[in-house]
């Protein structure tokens, strides 16, 4: 009876999570009080509210990340087999990136950045990516977040270096892990990574984080040029 229950109202929250998360959840609370009541398990209460409430998120961020993740992953091969469509996979790479974001704002505003071990992996990685293709105020915002978070294993150390990093690069400031490149170093446009604090520790950091490849090594693999000893640019 409980899985019956469990399941119907998953799909039910589905439907209205984000009405939800803007009334803070009053209505999905009264529901879930009902639905466990009918159930004979009074005692389950905060239990199911809290299963039910991450099950549904999990959905809905999961959904996210794929939108995010296979329209980037269209750019891509267009721009090697079809490059006349790019323009327009960039268009809708915008939109969804615009979608993704007004639905994520309320339930970050709402539950704080969610701990992957109460939505997993995937999700966990929806609420990066969508926030790191935003801007830098909401980098901002977030970031603290996401970091602590990252330290005590609820979510991905390598993703919050990649974001702290942007956050630097997008000030001003030298990267610590060598993630960001650019193409604004050049007038070529040239891909470059961009400049980087302790040239000589980065990839112990790197590995401590548990990146695979130095920054050379993936310098290469992104086909960009770097140079240990690459300046800022002057103002």
């Amino acid at each position: 009876m409980r899985n019956v229950v469990k399941h119907f109202w998953q799909l039910f929250a589905i439907e209205i999570i984000i009405m939800n998360i803007l009334h803070k959840g009053c209505f999905f609370l009264l529901c879930l009080i009902y639905t466990i009541k009918i159930s004979g398990q009074d005692n389950l209460l905060q239990n199911g509210y809290d299963s039910i409430r991450y099950d549904s998120l999990r959905i809905i961020l999961e959904v996210m990340y794929d939108k995010d993740q296979n329209i980037r992953k269209l750019i891509y091969d267009s721009m090697e087999t079809n490059p006349n469509e790019n323009s327009k996979y960039v268009t809708q790479m915008i939109s969804i990136d615009r979608d993704n974001l007004s639905v994520l704002i309320p339930i970050l505003d709402t539950y704080g950045w969610i701990p992957q071990s109460e939505i997993g992996v995937k999700a966990g990685s929806a609420l990066f990516y969508v926030i790191q293709h935003s801007n830098i105020e909401l980098m901002n915002k977030y970031f603290p977040q996401l970091d602590s978070l990252s330290k005590i294993g609820e979510a991905d150390r390598g993703q919050a270096a990649f974001m702290q990093d942007r956050l630097l690069m997008w000030k001003g400031f030298k990267q610590i892990y060598g993630t960001q490149a650019t193409t604004s170093l050049r007038t070529d446009k040239s891909l470059v990574i961009w400049p980087i604090m302790e040239p000589d520790k980065v990839d112990s950091l790197r590995r401590s984080i548990g990146f695979e490849l130095s920054v050379s090594e993936n310098a290469k693999r992104l086909g960009a040029i770097y140079n240990p000893a690459e300046e800022l640019p002057k103002k």
